[in-house]
């Protein structure tokens, strides 16, 4: 076989749509529908069709908490900006970070605001469902302060005697396990886990575990 026959040979399977045609008019009518909200479910990979207001109360029952959301009376972006490259610029010339490291963590020069979302927690209630807040940070100010903050800490997190890192961890652990006669088997649900952590004693206990270790071995 030539070079000229195998470049007449159509290799690509043709597309086909494993759809019919009325599941991709329904979706085409949903995706339309601006009363609708669609999301994953925050477990068990369903996904989710809410009414817009419900969703919106869903989101609100998080951001109206006082105690760790407030309403700003404009857009202080520009403001963190400066005060975020003053700090790096004050790291750098403590040496904490290395020349690398300050361009790595400077800002874009358009950062974008973090976004919230909830996903439904269908597993508790399928008609009123209690939404899990996440924040998209995709671009913002301190998108890459965080993903250095993260490889830092990372080697830390995994050596505490509670870190469990997931589902298949958790069963090589109880795997074996000898549970005496009449034991009560319990646990316990953190509400809103990441924003009830105080900051001060978050920052301490990041100090305590960096404290242990020079930066040379803690840098990425």
């Amino acid at each position: 076989m030539t070079t000229s026959d195998l470049a007449k040979m159509h290799l690509e399977r043709p597309l086909t749509n494993n759809l019919t045609i009325n599941e991709r008019k329904a979706l085409k009518e949903l995706k339309s529908l601006d009363n609708v909200i669609i999301k994953p479910a925050d477990k068990g990979g369903n996904i989710v069709l809410l009414n817009r207001d419900m969703y919106i109360d869903m989101c609100m029952a998080h951001l109206s908490d006082v105690s760790n959301y407030s309403v700003l009376p404009s857009d202080p972006t520009e403001m963190y900006i400066k005060e975020f490259e003053a700090l790096l610029i004050t790291a750098l010339e403590q040496k904490i970070i290395n020349m690398e490291e300050f361009k790595y963590l400077l800002p874009h020069k358009h950062p974008t605001v973090a976004t919230l979302y909830c996903l439904p927690k269908v597993h508790k209630s399928i008609t009123t469902p209690p939404g899990r807040p996440i924040v998209s940070g995709n671009n913002c100010l301190t998108e890459r302060a965080s993903k250095f903050i993260n490889e830092i800490l990372y080697p830390y997190v995994t050596d505490l005697p509670s870190y469990i890192q997931d589902t298949k961890s958790t069963l090589l652990i109880l795997e074996g396990l000898q549970v005496p006669p009449y034991t009560l088997l319990a646990s316990l649900d953190v509400v809103s886990l990441y924003s009830n952590i105080p900051h001060k004693a978050g920052i301490q206990a990041c100090r305590s575990f960096l404290e242990t270790a020079s930066y040379e071995e803690a840098q990425i």
